[in-house]
């Protein structure tokens, strides 16, 4: 069984034994700081470098959480950022960033994705 060996934390902090964590306070109708996407990510790149399963957890899974899977896999596979948001949707169905951290990603990697594009893809 493979376990979890880091977490990115953006509800609260939560320390498990053994698992390097991050937190960053990362309010959940509120842009994302670039620096703490920068932070975020580099941290779970970090991990991936090191073989590490990674854990990125928000308060409902569904909004901030995307939001970093889809820049990791961004920067990682060199998706645009529509790709990596469908690779996570297949996945997780109910992923779903929402405006504000949405247009975040969108200034921080300069690519216009107009947020009701986004929502009304039904390609996957």
């Amino acid at each position: 069984m493979t376990r979890i060996q880091a977490i990115l934390q953006f509800a609260e902090p939560i320390e498990q034994p053994g698992i390097e964590s991050l937190y960053l306070p990362i309010e959940d109708l509120e842009p994302i700081a670039p620096e703490f996407l920068k932070q975020g990510v580099a941290f779970a790149r970090k991990h991936k470098r090191q073989d590490h399963r990674v854990l990125i957890a928000c308060g409902a899974g569904i909004n901030r959480s995307t939001a970093f899977t889809v820049a990791v896999l961004k920067e990682e596979e060199g998706l645009s950022l529509v790709e990596a948001w469908r690779v996570v949707k297949r996945q997780h169905p109910d992923a779903s960033p929402l405006p504000p951290i949405w247009e975040s990603l969108c200034r921080y990697y300069q690519e216009e994705v107009p947020y009701a594009k986004l929502i009304s893809t039904k390609e996957l």
